[in-house]
């Protein structure tokens, strides 16, 4: 068999393989004694049982929480740190972890590899899914010990958790403040000058997140991007053949004809002020034109 021939698809998502792992039956062969949960690997398995044991010898100098493993203690620090190493080389935007930079990375492509068994919708992270789910099952397993809410995902709980132990890991750099969520916070930013970086196109309003921003479309301009879903395609199409450069970087000089794809570029330089670019006075925190035009944010 060539190198190149992936025989083997998966009964999920028809994803093409090179290679079957055949040992099904070795696959799970760790088990709870406490719970009967399963899993592939012994230290998978070890990890679990701190959930039973309350074990978490890991602890954060910074604010005290405890982990069950060296691994999720080193991202947790980085929330107090606020380093994001690991940056897309697509758009620019950073991550505390590989694995969150992984996932991101499918916003920019059209996989969607987790599907729901009940309905067949896919998605394109696995925690989607999951959330989804939830409409299916109701299900909400994460019960607060405090108070005894419950709900449908670990996250939601962590955050609800900030209420009773008054936990606030989200500190400002130019300040000092602090603040229990990530809204919260990134609120208090704009204080500071920061930007909301997502911009619907068809009416100029900011969002802090790409998902708020869709949502806003769908709720707001439905109509609208049906209609520019049609002409769209036309448009871009038309600019290969054209030498005009509709968006240009005013701080490294590349040239684009879509403003979505400037607009990615311009997050790689998002450690300056884009709006008070030193190579001219055009430029805008969205797009840079050329001089002589006129400047929309």
């Amino acid at each position: 068999m060539s190198c190149h021939d992936k025989p083997f698809s998966c009964d999920q998502c028809d994803k093409q393989f090179s290679h079957q792992k055949n040992h099904e039956a070795q696959k799970k062969s760790f088990k709870c004694s406490i719970c009967e949960k399963t899993y592939s690997k012994m230290h998978l398995l070890k990890r679990h049982e701190s959930v039973h044991t309350g074990i978490r010898p890991f602890v954060c100098d910074a604010c005290g929480k405890g982990f069950t493993t060296k691994s999720i203690l080193q991202e947790h620090q980085s929330i107090h740190t606020g380093e994001k190493p690991f940056t897309c080389s697509t758009c620019g935007k950073s991550f505390r972890t590989s694995a969150h930079l992984f996932s991101h990375k499918r916003v920019h492509s059209d996989e969607r590899p987790f599907r729901c068994p009940d309905c067949s919708k896919t998605f394109k992270l696995k925690r989607a899914l999951v959330q989804h789910r939830i409409v299916h099952t109701g299900e909400k397993s994460f019960i607060c010990q405090m108070c005894g809410i419950g709900f449908g995902l670990k996250n939601n709980l962590q955050r609800h958790l900030r209420v009773h132990t008054g936990e606030k890991p989200f500190r400002c750099k130019e300040c000092g403040e602090e603040f229990s969520g990530t809204w919260a916070f990134k609120t208090h930013m704009l204080v500071h000058g920061a930007k909301k970086p997502f911009m619907c196109d068809l009416c100029g309003k900011t969002f802090f997140y790409n998902s708020k921003l869709l949502e806003h479309q769908q709720l707001m301009h439905l109509d609208q991007k049906r209609t520019q879903s049609h002409t769209n395609s036309l448009k871009v199409h038309e600019q290969t053949h054209s030498e005009e450069n509709k968006f240009i970087c005013c701080t490294c000089g590349k040239c684009f004809h879509r403003k979505c794809t400037f607009v990615y570029h311009m997050r790689r330089h998002s450690e300056e002020r884009l709006n008070s670019c030193s190579k001219s006075h055009y430029c805008t925190f969205t797009i840079c034109k050329t001089p002589g035009t006129d400047v929309k944010q």
